[in-house]
């Protein structure tokens, strides 16, 4: 997810197609986030359960991302609309994600709330339920990498 908001980045803002709005607002969601597990697992307090909700999500989204192929939309400049699209559900997932996480990792949610360009706008896991909430033409905040990769000493030869 972390990759949609660099390319919504570049472009300055996440703006959904028509295609993408239809899918976003009406009928069949695949890739949205569904169900009630997270909530369910909340109110049981059975936080491993429910971040492995959270999990699922982050796994729906990279299905949909290897489906879509945004890196192929983004070499054609007709289907720019549609490359927009597609970061604009990223970008909703990702939010979600940021709200979810709130109890679990809060300096991480919230990074990832700025990233959004969501800014100081509370964040409550009830708004997770909404979708779409990002409105069309957001501008995206600084995206720096949330979670770094370890620097490795070199293997002696």
């Amino acid at each position: 997810c972390n990759m949609s908001i660099e390319a919504g980045a570049r472009a300055g803002m996440i703006a959904p197609d028509e295609t993408t709005f239809t899918y976003l607002v009406e009928g069949n969601r695949p890739f949205a986030p569904q169900g009630t597990a997270l909530e369910e697992a909340m109110g049981r307090v059975e936080f491993s359960i429910a971040l492995e909700a959270i999990m699922r999500v982050v796994s729906q989204a990279n299905r949909y991302i290897e489906i879509v192929t945004p890196w192929k939309l983004a070499k054609d400049p007709a289907m720019a609309a549609r490359l927009q699209g597609v970061l604009h559900v990223l970008a909703e997932v990702t939010r979600i994600v940021s709200l979810a996480l709130e109890p679990f990792m809060p300096s991480v949610a919230r990074a990832i709330w700025v990233q959004l360009g969501c800014g100081d706008a509370p964040r409550r896991l009830a708004d997770a339920k909404r979708w779409p909430a990002l409105p069309p033409g957001q501008r995206t905040g600084p995206h720096p990498v949330l979670f770094p990769r370890p620097e490795t000493a070199p293997t002696p030869s």
